[in-house]
């Protein structure tokens, strides 16, 4: 160890030693394993990593013993929110008092201030330090290996990882210090993770700085390189949303259904959940209400890494259809009421923007989703913007066609059948398209005919059938 580590260590002895005569170790720990933490340190960091998104853990540090006071206008509180609302995962708070002038009450203020799980960052020696911690209401601590033993892992019921794994498990995650971090392996671990969770390394000397070297100079490019799959703040951009469907939209937003939503999908961000799609509002961009000829209902978005864009079965330019899009594409292929002039599935993408434009309202019940948490949103409220969509279309005189695939868009047929304009209008029915579905009778998916009997249907009435190929040339 250096000088100043070893004199960290020592003095870290006796600021343990003091706080046991003070407070035996089974009393610390009983009251520590009586706390119930709700902020998932180390899932926060594997969200932001399975989206493609720089995971950064943003120090809070009042000074150093190289450098000084490193900022005069310490205020832990307003330093935590503004981490947070810049992109954040995780907060990082450094507490040794003699050294670097922190304090337990710095970790408090900073939690309290914002909803991103906090470490604490201490030289932690002895295994009381580790129940402290928890007690104090760190979601999770960070041990040194030069300064920790075996022993005082144990709490955390982790394991100490080598140095070329640590380094290997950094290159997908940025751990951003005001200075130049510890030249030593380091990792940060929650509280009674297994044996076997991954464990998280602050830079070691043999990994550069890359994506965040400074704060907050390198946060805002930073900020600008993510992906434009996620959503990332709430409540969305609608400036681009069609005028007609703005009262609607306004009223949801603005009802307490509404407002409940949209507190529990900000926490939901601020704790660093990946939620889809980008736009949530995108189909009533793309397709204003007077022109909606059709409505296509799925369930919620789909929740894989760039495949949600804000409108139901469809996925941006360059993405491979998922299974049940593919089968949308086989059904209109083998359909005998349209004209097979074109190929079945689009080129050179699987994007459905070209129905929106058409009139195909492709609404899902449930507007946003967790990444791969199907239905993780469902009955926070969506529900009720859904249904009084599906009420006003239902209601207009100009007939549409609504498609119903599957018992959970089947359940909204009720207020179509309800309306005093239902007769205008026709109701299709079969299982979904998922290949678990798509082929199960009574009413299989493969060979409904809905395309070229919606089409037959607008005919009839004379107006323009829906292009559901695309056309060659």
């Amino acid at each position: 160890m250096s000088d100043i580590l070893t004199q960290i260590v020592a003095v870290k002895h006796e600021e343990v030693a003091a706080a046991r005569s003070r407070k035996p170790l089974a009393e610390v720990r009983a009251d520590a394993e009586s706390r119930v933490l709700t902020r998932d340190f180390l899932g926060a960091m594997r969200a932001r990593i399975a989206a493609g998104r720089p995971a950064v853990i943003a120090e809070i540090k009042k000074a150093s013993p190289s450098k000084g006071v490193l900022r005069a206008d310490f205020e832990p509180a307003d330093i935590a929110q503004t981490y947070a609302e810049h992109g954040a995962a995780c907060l990082s708070v450094l507490t040794d008092q003699q050294f670097f002038q922190g304090k337990v009450d710095y970790l408090k203020q900073a939690r309290a201030s914002c909803h991103l799980p906090v470490l604490r960052k201490d030289f932690v020696v002895d295994a009381y330090q580790v129940y402290e911690s928890r007690v104090m209401g760190a979601d999770a601590v960070l041990l040194i290996s030069s300064a920790s033993t075996t022993a005082t892992s144990r709490p955390l019921k982790c394991r100490y990882r080598s140095h070329s794994t640590c380094c290997a498990r950094y290159r997908q995650t940025v751990c951003w210090s005001p200075r130049v971090a510890l030249r030593r392996v380091t990792m940060c671990c929650d509280w009674a993770q297994p044996a076997s969770t991954p464990t998280w390394s602050e830079r070691p000397s043999c990994v550069p700085q890359t994506l965040a070297k400074r704060w907050p100079h390198s946060l805002r490019p930073l900020e600008a390189q993510r992906p434009t799959s996620v959503l990332t703040a709430w409540p969305p951009d609608t400036s681009s949303v069609a005028p007609d469907w703005r009262p609607l939209l306004d009223q949801f937003l603005a009802s307490s259904t509404g407002l409940n939503l949209g507190r529990f999908l900000s926490e939901r961000l601020v704790s660093g959940a990946v939620v889809y799609p980008p736009e949530p509002f995108r189909a009533f961009a793309l397709t204003p209400l007077s022109t909606v000829k059709v409505v296509i209902l799925g369930q919620d978005p789909y929740h894989g890494p760039g495949q949600a864009e804000g409108m139901a079965f469809s996925v941006p330019p360059g993405i491979r259809p998922p299974p049940s899009l593919r089968n949308l594409f086989k059904e209109i292929a083998g359909d005998p009421g349209l004209v097979a002039s074109a190929p079945a599935v689009p080129t050179p993408d699987a994007s459905l923007v070209r129905w929106a434009n058409q009139g195909v309202l492709l609404l899902n019940t449930c507007l946003t989703v967790e990444a791969g948490a199907p239905a993780s949103h469902a009955k926070r409220g969506w529900e009720v913007l859904t249904d009084a969509i599906v009420q006003r279309l239902a209601a207009q005189q100009a007939p549409v066609v609504f498609m119903l695939w599957g018992s959970h868009a089947q359940a909204k047929r009720e207020l179509i059948d309800s309306s005093p304009a239902a007769a205008q209008h026709l109701v299709l029915t079969a299982n979904h398209p998922s290949p678990l579905s798509a082929l199960r009778p009574p009413a299989p998916f493969i060979g409904c005919g809905h395309f070229g009997k919606a089409n037959a249907f607008f005919q009839q009435r004379g107006r323009a059938p829906v292009r559901w190929q695309e056309e060659s040339g």
